[in-house]
């Protein structure tokens, strides 16, 4: 059986929050500019996830990809270009890591986005990696997003 992670879209015609579903499918970007921009949230929680959807659409991101397990969220960065990434530490399969050091070693800007952070070890091993821990306030992964998909 083959997974491919829930995409959303943003139909920019009709506004800056309205958006459709798309299961699947979409083409992978093909520049890095806020006309275009893309991101990765990998995150199980249901609520938690549907909330930094739309936050991420609201911000300007084109296409979101919601992974609630490693799994998926790797299956997304060998499939996807990733712009930006909001990441959960502890998913349902295990820790995230493993997909974190592939966004690292690719030069992706990240959050960290947990309960189960340790800014000393994160920061150590994803030095420009940003760290909010679990729960936090919306504006700054919100300022976050802005930043990187408009590079103000």
């Amino acid at each position: 059986m083959t997974f491919e992670p829930k995409k959303s879209s943003i139909d920019r015609s009709m506004g800056p929050a309205v958006g459709r579903r798309a299961e699947g499918g979409g083409g992978v970007p093909t520049s890095n500019s806020a006309a275009d921009y893309t991101v990765l949230i990998a995150e199980d929680e249901a609520v938690v996830a549907m909330d930094l959807d739309l936050l991420a659409q609201e911000s300007g991101a084109t296409t979101v990809i919601v992974a609630p397990t490693v799994a998926e969220a790797g299956i997304a960065v060998r499939a996807n270009a990733i712009d930006f990434a909001i990441l959960d530490i502890s998913l349902t399969d295990g820790d995230i890591y493993e997909v974190a050091d592939e966004l690292r070693d690719r030069g992706v800007p990240m959050a960290f986005h947990s309960a189960h952070a340790n800014p000393d070890e994160l920061s150590s091993r994803y030095p420009s990696a940003h760290i909010c821990g679990k729960p936090s306030s919306p504006h700054i992964l919100q300022d976050l997003l802005r930043l990187a998909i408009h590079r103000v």
